[in-house]
């Protein structure tokens, strides 16, 4: 998942991406989600942000995941509705204050929306807990510089 603005300052990232086989997705135009742009200025990012990164390599974006895991149903509806068949927003771990989670959430990709797919993002699924080799860790720092 990549940031436009990332890209910009270094042009050969997307290249290196795809030489090596790898999907390119977005992330947005900047590191933003729809709560922090309202739902109008949020689709013209993500647009704007599939649009200019399907240019650059010459293939069709697929998949959207918005930054810091800030999402709501206006939000799927607004990603589908850009042409994205994949979303990837959704973090199905427990509430952790400064952790944006839906314990609720499937732990599995599932339909999203009128025909997308959601793969959430990894977590240990016993305790819920979001998943990675670096997750425990910064969960434990967090907790001690931020209380």
């Amino acid at each position: 998942f990549v940031l436009v603005s990332v890209v910009k300052r270094n042009p050969s990232l997307l290249e290196k991406i795809t030489s090596r086989g790898h999907e390119v997705a977005i992330h947005g135009l900047e590191h933003q989600s729809i709560l922090d742009l309202g739902s109008e200025e949020f689709k013209h990012q993500i647009h704007e942000a599939k649009i200019y990164v399907e240019k650059e390599i010459g293939e069709r974006v697929y998949g959207y995941r918005t930054p810091n895991f800030q999402i709501n149903s206006e939000g799927i509806e607004i990603i589908e509705g850009c042409g994205y068949e994949y979303d990837s927003s959704i973090n199905p771990c427990l509430k952790i204050p400064g952790w944006y989670g839906d314990p609720k959430a499937p732990i599995h990709p599932y339909k999203i929306g009128e025909s997308m797919i959601e793969f959430p993002a990894s977590v240990y699924p016993l305790i819920r807990l979001p998943g990675g080799i670096h997750a425990p860790r910064f969960i434990f720092m967090e907790a001690i510089f931020l209380g």
